[in-house]
């Protein structure tokens, strides 16, 4: 895997070994950075993924990260706003968030495919956000429990050759032509390098019926 950027506050810096046509700025603008504070001393961080809901734009994140949170805080390059939370699904452990008017155009949801080239977006708080060069290499139907471990589910999901850590849940997985194919959500604990992301599939019918009204954030998971 080639990390190809990272982008603080202040600076982005190109890093020598990516492809001189790679839509680095299209896959930055993808992410935002998720702080939830309410659960404990220490905030939980994330990241985001700016998607199209047609008339409007919102960011999906994990529902694991905000659930129980008493404020959301949405960030990229020194820009930060609190948000509203709009839906939240412990089964699909997915959430839905206002978007800032800087958080920019939405990218269109679409299916994963096996074998496609990848981009992923992570955000931390040192660093900014951080661009992986990647590939799907699988498309899969898991059955997991949900965020509050009250049952599994059934869930499409798909992996992908990523080195991710604590912190990264939420990070847009995105086709080469922009649109996103899901958000990760965790990482095998068997085999490194490993990471399993939502499918699109999944999150499209949270993003259709999703209102305005904020909702209640539940309990901490």
């Amino acid at each position: 895997m080639i990390r190809c950027l990272r982008i603080g506050a202040v600076i982005a810096t190109l890093l020598t070994g990516c492809a001189s046509d790679t839509p680095v700025d299209n896959a930055v603008d993808a992410a935002v950075g998720i702080r939830a504070s309410g659960c404990g001393l220490v905030d939980r961080l994330g990241t985001g993924a700016v998607v199209d809901a047609g008339d409007r734009t919102l960011i999906v994140t994990s529902a694991h990260t905000v659930a129980g949170s008493g404020t959301i805080t949405v960030e990229r390059l020194g820009q930060r706003s609190a948000v509203d939370l709009l839906a939240l699904d412990p089964v699909r452990d997915l959430a839905l968030l206002a978007a800032p008017l800087w958080a920019g155009t939405g990218r269109p949801l679409t299916e994963p495919e096996a074998g496609a080239p990848v981009r992923l977006a992570f955000w931390s708080a040192d660093d900014g956000i951080t661009i992986d060069d990647t590939q799907i290499t699988r498309l899969l139907r898991v059955t997991i429990e949900d965020i509050y471990v009250n049952g599994e589910y059934e869930r499409r999901a798909f992996e992908v050759t990523a080195p991710i850590e604590r912190g990264d849940s939420g990070a847009p997985v995105i086709a080469d032509d922009g649109q996103i194919f899901g958000i990760v959500y965790a990482r095998s604990r068997d085999r490194g390098g490993i990471a399993f992301a939502v499918s699109a599939a999944e999150i499209a019918p949270l993003v259709s019926a999703s209102g305005d009204t904020p909702v209640d954030s539940g309990r901490c998971a």
